[in-house]
């Protein structure tokens, strides 16, 4: 370990370094932390001064030591800031491309995308920044949690609709079908307000120039018709009754238990009636009806009402203690 390598920037003892006052209580585990984080805050510090050459040099030789875990909570030990601020998200304080072609140039580095950001977002949201090249960008989608949402609640999805509503890019459109197509149950997703993406849209006064997006979602949800359970899971998830604007379309190719399905939903029997019941007997504290409930259907248990909250969030809400265990 390199004891000297760090100098404190506390107003007192300004002379010893971080080893020195891990040692100063004798603590052995906080020395082998540091012994991560010495050389991870140096680094840390040269992506601030924008020294790129010092940042490769530290990054080529000490990179057994740099560890960009979920949290990223080295930061809080440079004594800057009084929040949490990621490395990822000083990378684009600098607004350079460097330290990412820095950070993604080695395939051992294991960096999390998906850490939000003091600006409420997920990481990997800030993949469409100008600075980002397209393989970063790629390579940032392709790790990222795309059911992960903002601090507002929103997915990804949402996200890509705030940026074509300013600057109506349709690579952003592009890039919404193909999440759609491999995610298709982000559609159901709510976000703070308790809309899903298809509400949001309806609600806007923007409307026509969300037709687009409005459109790929229909034709996703047409090439969905059959696959039974993901039609299932869209009723679990309280996004069934959109599914209706399909019931009278004789065109359309569905299984024999999607048209079922949509047609209890037409007809208030069968699924959702058994889900309400279910949410209801939660209300009721009744846990015999409960347990009868999944017995006929055990994968009830995730489902949500209209406001996406699942069993286990209703009886914590009820406080039903019996139910919850």
């Amino acid at each position: 370990m390199n004891s000297g390598f760090i100098k404190t920037n506390c107003k007192h003892n300004t002379n010893k370094t971080l080893l020195d006052k891990a040692r100063d209580i004798n603590c052995s585990s906080i020395i082998h932390i540091l012994a991560e984080y010495q050389v991870t805050i140096e680094f840390l510090h040269s992506i601030l001064a924008c020294d790129w050459d010092r940042a490769s040099i530290i990054y080529q030789h000490e990179n057994k030591f740099l560890k960009i875990d979920s949290l990223d909570t080295i930061h809080r030990l440079t004594f800057i800031r009084t929040y949490s601020k990621s490395l990822l998200e000083s990378c684009l304080d600098t607004n350079s491309s460097k330290p990412f072609e820095i950070l993604y140039s080695s395939p051992k580095t294991k960096i999390n995308v998906n850490v939000l950001c003091t600006d409420g977002l997920p990481f990997f949201f800030h993949c469409f920044d100008e600075i980002i090249s397209d393989d970063i960008r790629k390579t940032m989608l392709l790790n990222g949690n795309m059911y992960m949402k903002s601090s507002k609640g929103e997915t990804i999805l949402f996200y890509l609709l705030h940026l074509y509503s300013e600057k109506e890019n349709n690579e952003y459109l592009k890039i919404f079908t193909n999440i759609l197509y491999i995610h298709p149950l982000l559609v159901s997703q709510r976000n703070e307000q308790e809309q899903t993406i298809i509400e949001l849209m309806e609600f806007s006064r923007s409307t026509h120039k969300f037709q687009p997006f409005y459109d790929a979602m229909v034709n996703m949800l047409k090439f969905q018709l059959k696959r039974n359970s993901i039609i299932e899971q869209f009723i679990l998830n309280q996004f069934g009754y959109y599914l209706l604007i399909f019931f009278k379309n004789k065109t359309l190719q569905m299984t024999k238990y999607v048209y079922k399905l949509i047609r209890s939903l037409k007809l208030n029997q069968g699924l959702p009636v058994l889900i309400s019941n279910m949410f209801q007997a939660i209300i009721d504290d009744d846990l015999i009806k409960f347990k009868d409930i999944l017995k006929i259907k055990s994968n009830f248990f995730h489902a949500k009402d209209s406001f996406g909250r699942t069993s286990a969030h209703l009886a914590v809400l009820y406080r039903r203690y019996n139910i919850l265990k």
